[in-house]
């Protein structure tokens, strides 16, 4: 993920895509899904430590949410739709 964040920006700013609104987008959904890494991440802990919280339709949708995410982000790359 560190590489990513640093390939990606260098690339975006190589490519000089920093105003594209497609490249906006995607930005916001790659920082949007860094944050649901980091929630995921204390969730495995919980996990871990036997102490699941939530209710299993909420695992159930969070953990859809990073493939959708990524599904948006690579349609978004390979089509450039605005």
């Amino acid at each position: 993920m560190i590489v990513a964040w640093i390939a990606g920006p260098a690339l975006a700013w190589l490519g000089h895509w920093w105003t594209s609104p497609w490249f906006l987008l995607k930005f916001a959904l790659v920082f949007a899904l860094s944050g649901v890494h980091g929630v995921l991440s204390r969730w495995v802990k919980d996990f871990g430590g036997d102490r699941a919280r939530r209710s299993l339709s909420t695992y159930r949708i969070v953990g859809a949410l990073p493939v959708a995410t990524l599904a948006a982000v690579v349609v978004l790359v390979a089509v450039k739709p605005f």
